[in-house]
């Protein structure tokens, strides 16, 4: 029977899920990591199921930004957006999905411990600073749907593209802090070592930037034991992967409590509905 007492978890924005294939496959290579959670995978409703083909060993669930847009209009141009989960499948029985935001930015799944338990992990793909309302107004939608995801009183891990750095000078980082520090939830910048870090990378603009981060409920920071940005050479996204490993143990084994005690969730117009 599987099991482990540390659960690695990564985020990586794919920049398209071609772009990314080979770093997914890389993580999967990584015997340490469990469960990946991806941002701007770029599929529509219709193409969702590749994620669950990236790999036999692993099974995923996401979904699509364009969903409102197709639904309207016959579309133009490169697509867009999009976020998901993979993980092991030996895992599957302790991983249940939670909330979708309609947007295609946000969902969570809750990973249930050995201990019974019950952790949210949501992954978030936040809009790219621009001034003017409208960068804001969707920041804030995403705020709005981390805000709610805890209701249960879960603690969670939070990972992805933020495209802002963790600084207090940032618009974006300020307006995330000043809502997510009221329920005791903060970034970990600073498990990750070294010098000149960024997850972002265009060598032809010459840009780089740390901007992919992880943030948790601040009664789990203590289960962290490491983080790294996990720059292989195999990775053709321009983001780089970044790994969190928990002290927290995990088996294959069902626990009797997780169907009856999972709620799951569908945003709709801003609120919350059982689905």
């Amino acid at each position: 029977m599987a099991g482990t007492d540390c659960v690695g978890i990564a985020t990586y924005n794919l920049h398209w899920l071609n772009n990314g294939r080979s770093g997914l496959l890389d993580l999967r290579n990584n015997l340490q990591i469990h469960i990946i959670a991806v941002q701007e995978h770029w599929l529509s409703n219709s193409n969702l199921h590749l994620l669950n083909n990236i790999h036999p060993d692993f099974a995923g669930f996401g979904i699509s930004s364009m969903t409102e847009k197709l639904s309207s209009e016959v579309y133009r141009g490169r697509p867009y957006g999009g976020v998901g989960f993979l993980w092991r499948k030996y895992y599957s029985a302790r991983i249940n999905i939670g909330v979708k935001a309609v947007s295609g930015r946000c969902l969570s799944v809750i990973l249930e411990l050995d201990s019974r338990e019950r952790i949210n992990i949501i992954t978030a793909y936040f809009p790219c600073y621009r001034s003017g309302i409208n960068y804001n107004t969707e920041l804030t939608e995403c705020l709005g749907f981390i805000k709610e995801v805890p209701d249960d009183g879960l603690q969670s891990v939070i990972l992805g593209g933020m495209n802002f750095p963790c600084d207090t000078s940032n618009a974006g980082y300020k307006l995330c802090y000043n809502v997510l520090s009221r329920y005791d939830m903060y970034h970990c910048d600073e498990f990750i070592s070294g010098k000149n870090c960024f997850t972002y990378c265009n060598y032809s603009l010459n840009q780089f930037a740390f901007v992919d981060h992880v943030l948790v409920s601040d009664s789990i920071r203590q289960d962290i034991i490491s983080a790294k940005i996990h720059d292989t050479g195999v990775n053709l996204s321009d983001h780089i992967p970044v790994v969190y490993t928990f002290k927290w143990a995990l088996s294959s084994q069902n626990c009797k409590s997780s169907k009856s005690a999972v709620k799951q969730y569908s945003i709709r117009g801003g609120g919350t509905s059982l689905i």
